[in-house]
């Protein structure tokens, strides 16, 4: 239980903190490899028409999503270039261990920040370099609330 208060509040004072990653124990409230950004809910978007649904978004520094945030994953575009923007996605299937109630928790978190412009602090960790489900989602939370 002491952990999971750590956590909540160590996610809570990285409110307006830049990316924070987890290498080597680092940073004992995240899981190893992954890193933690706070900011707000930006191009929210579903992909429910495959075999995997596929909820996935950007971190924003403001509420009018005027500036994305970056991370240190680098990904790969459709048109083979590189990008450090955070874009994040949650997908549903057995290889990443999620399930539909997962995918509805999570999309509802998301979509209730971004439609009350609610800031939310996340952990994510890179899966492979394409932009496409590269960077995945572990964990949302809404701050302030």
């Amino acid at each position: 239980m002491k952990k999971i208060l750590f956590f909540i509040a160590a996610l809570a004072a990285l409110v307006s903190a830049e990316e924070i990653c987890n290498v080597n124990g680092s940073h004992k409230g995240i899981p190893e490899g992954a890193c933690v950004q706070s900011g707000y809910v930006c191009n929210l978007s579903f992909d429910v028409d495959t075999e995997q649904k596929v909820m996935a978004f950007n971190l924003g520094s403001d509420s009018t999503c005027q500036t994305l945030l970056n991370t240190k994953f680098v990904t790969v575009n459709i048109d083979n270039t590189t990008t450090t923007l955070l874009r994040v996605f949650f997908i549903e299937s057995e290889e990443y261990h999620t399930d539909a109630l997962g995918m509805t928790l999570a999309g509802s978190l998301a979509l209730s920040a971004s439609n009350n412009k609610i800031p939310v602090s996340i952990i994510y960790h890179k899966v492979h370099s394409s932009e496409y489900g590269g960077v995945l989602l572990q964990s949302i939370l809404q701050v302030g609330n």
